[in-house]
């Protein structure tokens, strides 16, 4: 098996169980109902900026997994820093949980 094929098995292996705790809980339609006006002005847009920080968060995710595809390169994920793509991708990625993390 390629390796970037076992990277992107060994990352569906943390996204399952996550979603499936999310459908358990009933996560997603307690957080649609604040979105949908039923939350106090703060709550909606704390889950609004919540919602633009986690499709950022979905979007690097698909993003550095096609990235073998899309440019050709295996990105160096031991030495990001000198990495092309991770270098300018890293960093985006933790200003987003910064942010993501005052919206708790």
């Amino acid at each position: 098996m390629a390796p970037s094929l076992q990277h992107i098995l060994r990352q569906f292996k943390l996204i399952v169980p996550g979603g499936a705790a999310v459908y358990y809980f009933g996560t997603l339609m307690e957080f649609w109902r604040i979105l949908q006006h039923e939350g106090e002005d703060w709550g909606r847009t704390s889950a609004f900026g919540a919602l633009i920080l986690g499709c950022t968060t979905i979007l690097l995710f698909i993003y550095v997994l096609l990235t073998p595809w899309i440019r050709g390169v295996e990105p160096d994920y031991r030495s990001w820093r000198e990495s092309g793509i991770l270098s300018s991708v890293i960093p985006v990625w933790f200003t987003r949980e910064l942010f993501r993390s005052a919206t708790l």
